[in-house]
């Protein structure tokens, strides 16, 4: 049969068809691509990528024939590139839901693979999360920054506090030696180098009201906490010697012990 084809605003006179007509839309009003048969036959600059029906319910995908190949998503500088090896977004995405993909062992939202991060403050990338297999035989994922979670933790199996050492040097014959706990992990273990001990003192810059420390001595020497008013609340001053431990708390505008045991 003979049919009139009106593409681009304009009509295509005397065109044989066999079947179906269909378009795709570029984006602009009027700015169609007519496809005979599933062959592209306006405009002719048309090439390297199709336009496919790729379900029986009439979805739409978009097939790119080229390696390096872009879709864009929309706005200037928006867009996703396929690479050959992987899909990368250009600029911001922003997600409202993610649909959970069925495994042999469940579903996931999102494949996380090992050392991938996920920036979660935007451009700085200071707080993350990353995928980090390689960390035990079970795999883990690591929060850098502050994680709240406004619910229940429930720990399956144990939730570990990772011991973090510290070895503090000799003062060369001056007394004990002196260190300054300005960082704040959940569990220490000290070593006192000093044969006099060691005197601590716990820093109150950066910190956050309810944090709670774990302090071990693995040493032979001795390792001091001080009972200071408005500073280290202690029941009394604590002269650690080797196993023993001692649990400080932050309440307000100090360190409030919680607990100690004499090993």
């Amino acid at each position: 049969m003979r049919e009139k084809l009106k593409v681009a605003g304009a009509f295509l006179i005397g065109l044989s068809v066999a079947s179906s007509v269909t378009y795709a839309q570029l984006g602009g009003r009027g700015r169609n691509v007519a496809f005979v048969n599933g062959t592209a036959i306006s405009p002719s600059s048309v090439s390297a990528s199709t336009y496919d029906s790729t379900a029986a319910s009439g979805s739409q995908a978009y097939t790119c024939a080229n390696v390096g190949c872009r879709l864009s998503l929309g706005a200037t500088g928006r867009y996703l590139v396929d690479d050959g090896t992987s899909l990368e977004f250009v600029a911001p995405v922003e997600m409202t839901s993610l649909a959970t993909t069925a495994t042999g062992s469940g579903t996931k939202a999102m494949q996380i693979e090992s050392g991938t991060v996920i920036c979660l403050d935007g451009a700085a990338c200071t707080r993350t999360l990353r995928g980090d297999g390689a960390e035990s035989s079970l795999g883990s994922v690591r929060f850098y920054g502050s994680a709240i979670f406004q619910g229940f933790i429930d720990a399956v199996a144990s939730l570990r506090l990772r011991n973090i050492g510290i070895t503090i040097a000799d003062s060369g014959g001056a007394g004990a030696a002196a260190y300054t706990q300005s960082t704040y992990p959940s569990a220490v273990k000290y070593t006192c180098n000093d044969a006099d001990g060691c005197n601590i003192t716990m820093s109150e810059v950066g910190i956050i009201d309810g944090l709670t420390m774990r302090f071990t001595n693995e040493s032979a020497n001795t390792v001091n906490f001080t009972d200071t008013a408005g500073v280290t609340e202690l029941a009394g001053n604590f002269a650690m010697g080797q196993w023993d431990t001692l649990v400080l708390q932050y309440n307000t505008d100090r360190w409030v012990e919680v607990s100690r045991s004499n090993n």
